[in-house]
């Protein structure tokens, strides 16, 4: 699912976490799964962290690459934007 993708890579950069602690994050979390496209909350694993390595090996390293580093733009300039210090 691309929500689901897309979403958890979000979260991954925003939060700055390895695979395995974004999949961790949003399993604890509800809103995290509800912004990933959850209809409601479970305590089991979203997915696995085999989704990342998926995504990474589909898009190619230079898409998946870049996307990354969008997403980290977006996410800094957000922080910029709220007044958070990045890092």
């Amino acid at each position: 699912d691309g929500r689901l993708a897309v979403g958890a890579l979000i979260i991954k950069h925003r939060l700055r976490l390895s695979d395995r602690e974004a999949i961790e994050t949003i399993r604890e979390n509800i809103y995290l799964q509800y912004f990933v496209g959850f209809k409601k909350f479970t305590t089991k694993p979203a997915f696995d962290a085999s989704l990342f390595v998926g995504l990474r090996k589909r898009m190619g390293a230079d898409k998946f690459d870049q996307m990354n580093v969008e997403i980290i733009k977006l996410s800094e300039n957000k922080k910029k934007d709220s007044g958070i210090k990045a890092g």
